[in-house]
């Protein structure tokens, strides 16, 4: 079948978000108002028992399953562009260690740049 002049192939958006993404959201959000400004909210009930996991830590884990592809494929990225980054250098001869010098406090490791690349990572662009 071809197609006319007349009628252009639409764009790619990305995959269609989960039909409940959006009441989790805002499940997740007003359980993080409600526990953040009412007391009642951080305690116990009698029938369902831990309320912040029911406002809270339940709707988290729900997204999380539903966005769990996006989350490995980030997480698989910032793993690989490490690894790519450590194969980059060339092996270097053998040499004495020498005493390293002491580290400044406040000064960012590798550790915390590798999270705030796979944080960033995450946050969907706009």
């Amino acid at each position: 079948m071809r197609r006319t002049a007349s009628a252009p192939t639409p764009p790619f958006r990305g995959p269609t978000p989960h039909p409940l993404r959006a009441p989790l959201l805002h499940w997740l959000a007003l359980g993080l108002l409600a526990v953040a400004l009412l007391p009642a909210a951080r305690g116990q009930h009698a029938l369902i028992g831990w309320l912040p996991y029911w406002l809270v830590v339940a709707p988290a884990l729900s997204l999380l399953v539903l966005d769990r592809h996006r989350w490995t494929a980030a997480l698989a990225g910032t793993l690989v562009g490490r690894r790519r980054r450590a194969s980059r250098v060339p092996p270097r001869q053998a040499r004495r260690l020498r005493a390293r010098a002491p580290t400044r406090r406040g000064g960012r490791s590798a550790a915390h740049a590798g999270l705030a690349a796979f944080i960033g990572a995450l946050v969907p662009r706009v």
